[in-house]
């Protein structure tokens, strides 16, 4: 389990902010969130199936074999898709790297992608949620959630 957090300052951010919460349904409804971090560095341009990232040293493979997802952000665009395989790569300037199967096509070259975080599904714990609105004109938002099977 963990939490999420929202601080929104401008009425549109509230706005959209509280619309896609009324979309949830609490905690009917899974959802997909990105953890925004650099958790893959890319080592070549992604053109077909495979994605190839450099390894952290020590390690050869994901080291489970169940298929998981990712997002790679690029200036113009969120790419997701699903990694059915991770396999040792060949060396890149002497690095180690991971060629990581993709279940569709992708297109990103390696100077535009920013990021490639893993995606997680996810749903709420609770039915209700509780917008506290600050002196300032902003609004917060602490919501639990728990991680969940795909729907």
């Amino acid at each position: 389990q963990f939490e999420m957090r929202w601080q929104e300052f401008t009425d549109q951010a509230r706005w959209e902010l509280r619309q896609w919460l009324y979309s949830v349904r609490g905690r009917q409804k899974a959802f997909w969130f990105s953890s925004f971090s650099e958790d893959f560095e890319p080592a070549a341009s992604v053109n077909g199936t495979t994605l190839t990232v450099f390894a952290l040293p020590g390690v050869s493979g994901i080291g489970h074999t169940d298929p998981f997802d990712i997002e790679i952000k690029t200036p113009s665009q969120s790419i997701y898709r699903r990694v059915t395989a991770a396999t040792a790569g060949a060396d890149v300037s002497g690095r180690s790297t991971l060629d990581l199967t993709l279940d569709s096509t992708a297109t990103a070259t390696l100077a535009d992608i920013s990021r490639i975080s893993f995606l997680r599904c996810a749903r709420f714990t609770d039915d209700r949620i509780e917008l506290l609105h600050q002196l300032g004109g902003y609004m917060s938002v602490a919501v639990r959630c728990q991680e969940v099977e795909e729907p």
